[in-house]
C-alpha cells in the first residue's frame, strides 16, 4: 500500500525503496543485431469470422504448488485447473503494484512509458 508506505516512511525512505522496482533488466538475447534479424510477414492479417471466448482469470493468491523445486504433490491439487488452462504468466510486479497489471490486461495500454 503506496499510501501507508509514503505515510509511515516519509518521501525519502518510500521513494528510496521504490527504486530497485525501476530497474529492468533487457531479457537474455535481447540487442540491436537480434531486433534487426526479426523480419515482419509480408502476408495480411485475417480476421476470423467467429471471435474466440478468452477467458483471463487475475487472482494474486493463486498458484501452482507443483512449480516449487523439489516437491511432489500427490493428488493434483489443481486437476480441473490444469486440464482448462492453455496458458499462464509470471506478472512483473508484486505488492501493492499488480493493480498496474491488471490495467494493463484489461485496457492493452502499457505501463511502461
Amino acid at each position: 500500500d503506496q499510501k501507508e508506505n509514503y505515510a509511515s516512511n516519509g518521501f525519502a525512505l518510500a521513494f528510496a525503496m521504490n527504486v530497485p522496482m525501476a530497474h529492468v533488466s533487457a531479457p537474455p538475447g535481447y540487442d540491436d543485431k537480434t531486433l534487426d534479424a526479426i523480419t515482419r510477414p509480408e502476408v495480411a492479417a485475417s480476421v476470423p469470422d467467429q471471435k474466440p471466448d478468452i477467458i483471463v482469470v487475475m487472482s494474486e493468491s493463486f498458484w501452482d504448488p507443483t512449480g516449487l523445486p523439489g516437491v511432489s504433490i500427490k493428488p493434483d491439487p489443481i486437476p480441473t485447473v490444469r486440464a482448462l488452462r492453455s496458458g499462464s504468466m509470471f506478472s512483473p510486479e508484486f505488492g501493492g503494484m499488480t493493480a498496474n497489471i491488471e490495467f494493463e490486461a484489461l485496457t492493452g495500454f502499457s505501463n511502461a512509458f
